[in-house]
């Protein structure tokens, strides 16, 4: 198993700056004795600082890879964070 990390200077100096944007990842894996090439995606939106996110129900107490479950978020925006920065 492989394992990488990108910290968000790293993304700033690739991408500038990512507040508001979607970033997109790509993983492509070979298994070279079943001769098989798996492919995998994840999409994460950037949230601009002075966002507040709340889970709101039921608090999830396990989490199964593969599954589906709902979740609900509230959001609200700090009015006070004026300039703030990633």
């Amino acid at each position: 198993m492989k394992t990488f990390e990108f910290s968000m200077a790293e993304i700033r100096n690739l991408w500038g700056d990512p507040a508001g944007k979607d970033l997109y990842f790509l993983g492509t894996m070979t298994d070279y004795y079943y001769l098989e090439t798996l492919t995998g995606t994840a999409v994460t939106h950037i949230v601009k600082d002075g966002i507040k996110l709340k889970v709101l129900g039921k608090i999830v107490r396990t989490f199964k890879p593969g599954v589906p479950f709902n979740i609900q978020v509230g959001d609200s925006q700090d009015l006070m964070c004026g300039g703030c920065s990633l």
